[in-house]
């Protein structure tokens, strides 16, 4: 409207008179004071909240509103940018507790497994890849809990949610496991806890028996000491005096005795199993003589024993108690010869690569009610068992800190007794 108007008035007044000139030269001033009046008021004020809606909207709260020269304009931004200053202050503190939680869950022994509703892994600490036996957790990112191939993983997919759960795995192993369901971002998810109740179970139950065989073996030997001795008397000072039904019978007591007192002493011999005392040797030498003894031993029975080939400068070193690993591989392979009904193969599959060693057989399979009471104190399945036969090798292998497994596989029906000396 001002030029307009100034055009109007140069047309009418003409070019020449000093007054018009002046007066367009006064009315420009005013143009101009109303542009930059305009422009401060109406024009840097929208760029300034043009530019606050960009930054909001960019999530960047590092950065900064300029001041107006408006009281009112500046004090709006003035409340912006403290609360860009908070929002940035509370994603820094949000960002150091993650990160904070990320190292505490990566490097704690409990496993950790969060999951969305539908069973898809989000996360997988490496404790709980320990646990369900996988190398590369960011493998299975996205993939459904079910599709990692271990017993432990179906237990807790079935586990009932925010109950606590004990789950034995193949007799060896214990865990304790929680579920809870939370909302992130209104999205539900899973979070499993896993704690490996194994070691301190182990050592509970081995304080009880140990306590329980001290008390029986003081016990039953005085009685049978006595009773022994009253026996062979009887035996050998009446023996003119008793008749044959009688003097068998004292015979079958006394051979009954002895073998109560042997297997008490059997019992307390396990309860006093000493700590390794480590030596550095090969252990392939000592499993090729133990094939070559058990084969001559079964080889009636039709068990056939076999080991794989190994190169004459290859070597499985352990820094172990030789005797005891020997007793641990006589009692494994016997009880895999044991199960093989008629014809059968036991086979010892060393893995140096892995430091694993693998007695396997094709006998009767292990079912699951049997592989959950494994290596449990006195548990046994054969008729004249004692169980204390495998109680034994685990002790042993918990002393010099081998992973050990027992299972009978799904694939090939194959019973497998694995040890890890890599740990």
């Amino acid at each position: 409207m001002l030029v307009g108007l100034v055009g109007v008035i140069l047309w009418r007044e003409g070019t020449g008179s000093m007054t018009s000139l002046l007066f367009c030269e006064g009315c420009l001033a005013v143009i101009i004071l109303f542009l930059w009046i305009f422009y401060r008021n109406v024009v840097k004020p929208a760029k300034i909240l043009k530019q606050a809606s960009g930054l909001m909207s960019g999530m960047d709260f590092s950065s900064r509103v300029r001041t107006t020269g408006q009281p009112d304009m500046d004090e709006v931004i003035g409340v912006f940018n403290k609360m860009l200053m908070h929002l940035s202050e509370q994603r820094l503190r949000v960002r150091e507790i993650n990160e904070m939680l990320d190292i505490m869950i990566s490097v704690m022994p409990t496993g950790v497994i969060i999951t969305e509703s539908n069973g898809c892994l989000v996360h997988v600490n490496p404790s709980a890849a320990k646990f369900l036996e996988i190398e590369n957790p960011r493998c299975y990112k996205g993939h459904n809990l079910l599709e990692i191939r271990h017993r432990l993983a179906v237990m807790l997919k079935d586990m009932e949610e925010g109950k606590v759960t004990v789950v034995r795995i193949n007799g060896t192993k214990l865990y304790r496991c929680f579920s809870y369901r939370f909302f992130n971002m209104g999205v539900p998810h899973i979070f499993y806890i896993i704690e490996e109740m194994t070691k301190d179970i182990m050592e509970v139950q081995r304080r009880s028996y140990r306590k329980v065989l001290r008390v029986i073996s003081h016990e039953v030997n005085n009685t049978m000491a006595g009773l022994n001795a009253t026996l062979e008397i009887l035996e050998q000072d009446l023996a003119d005096t008793l008749d044959n039904d009688m003097q068998q019978s004292i015979a079958s007591l006394l051979i009954r005795n002895r073998a109560v007192v042997k297997f008490i002493s059997s019992l307390a011999d396990t309860a006093r199993i000493p700590e390794p005392e480590r030596k550095s040797f090969n252990l392939l030498p000592l499993l090729s003589d133990l094939t070559s003894q058990m084969q001559v031993i079964w080889s009636e029975s039709g068990v056939a024993f076999e080991m794989d080939d190994y190169a004459p400068g290859d070597s499985l070193m352990l820094n172990a108690d030789m005797s005891q690993i020997q007793q641990v591989l006589l009692n494994v392979m016997k009880n895999a010869a044991e199960s093989v009904e008629g014809d059968g193969i036991v086979r010892i599959e060393p893995d140096l690569a892995n430091m694993r060693l693998t007695i396997s057989d094709n006998g009767r399979p292990i079912t699951r009610e049997v592989a959950d009471q494994l290596f449990t104190p006195f548990f046994t399945t054969k008729p004249n068992g004692q169980g204390i036969g495998l109680m034994m090798v685990g002790e042993i292998l918990d002393n010099h800190g081998y992973g050990y497994s027992l299972a009978t596989s799904d694939t090939d029906g194959l019973t497998r007794f694995t040890i890890a000396f890599a740990q």
